[in-house]
């Protein structure tokens, strides 16, 4: 198997997942699709867990697969203002240790799924990144700083988030 989506609508344990993704050691395109509790990083009792669901998952697929030629990690349904204005990241116990991936060439972060340091970390460790497609990124990310680090990747696309209040527009006319 080459390609591989999955969809989890519950906290995924990036152990479990890693040891999941093992089995198809030529995986070259995955897409991880994380939707409301495992999203919003709530579990039966209400309680958020003790990691960085996205980033440990992101993790564990990059150590499990190292012949990944395309990564999506996004967020099934939309995403309101509200989503946007908050960073979705907790801090770990387990310090971000990304492997160097030499294969990956296409990378989409969607829905503010990280944040920009470990952004800027996974862009040192993908030096054949190509594509790289970040959307809904907040007011918070330093735009040109982010720029510069991805300026070698030939497709950037980076969506910031600005909303406005409709107030601000009651001036116009």
């Amino acid at each position: 198997m080459k390609s591989l989506r999955v969809t989890s609508h519950y906290d995924v344990s990036p152990d479990v997942f890693a040891q999941a993704i093992k089995k198809f050691p030529l995986l070259e395109e995955l897409e991880l699709v994380l939707v409301a509790d495992a999203y919003t990083y709530t579990t039966e009792s209400e309680q958020p867990p003790a990691t960085n669901s996205w980033v440990e998952l992101f993790q564990s697929a990059c150590e499990a697969c190292s012949h990944l030629h395309n990564f999506t990690v996004r967020r099934a349904g939309k995403v309101t203002r509200f989503d946007s204005d908050y960073p979705r990241e907790r801090s770990s116990p387990t310090p971000l240790s990304i492997p160097v991936m030499h294969g990956l060439h296409s990378l989409e972060l969607s829905d503010g799924s990280f944040t920009e340091d470990v952004v800027m970390q996974i862009v040192d460790k993908c030096p054949s990144l190509e594509s790289l497609n970040i959307n809904v990124l907040t007011y918070q990310w330093d735009e040109e700083e982010l720029r510069n680090k991805c300026s070698r990747i030939k497709d950037l696309k980076l969506q910031f988030s600005y909303y406005y209040d409709s107030d601000d527009f009651d001036d116009i006319s």
